[in-house]
């Protein structure tokens, strides 16, 4: 569940996700991103889906491949369906 609002008497609520809402951070400040990374502040791959066509595949490329080199197993991807035009 999301947490989102104000509603019209000012109070916040939940709701069921859906695919526009940005995720969510894993850290809970950059300090602590910081800390967990060795230092450098880790990037926000929102940021590359908007920037790249395609950039839905290279997110997935970058959690994939973080992935392989944390518990040393490889994906292999071999179809990807994407849009004809990335807005």
């Amino acid at each position: 569940m999301i947490v989102d609002g104000p509603d019209d008497e000012g109070k916040m609520f939940e709701r069921p996700g859906k695919l526009s809402d940005m995720f969510p951070s894993p850290y809970p400040n950059d300090e602590a991103a910081k800390f967990a990374n060795n230092g450098a502040l880790p990037p926000d791959l929102t940021l590359i889906t908007g920037a790249r066509h395609g950039g839905e595949v290279c997110d997935l490329t970058l959690i994939l491949r973080l992935e392989e080199m944390a518990y040393g197993f490889t994906y292999y991807i071999t179809d990807v369906a994407l849009p004809s035009k990335v807005a």
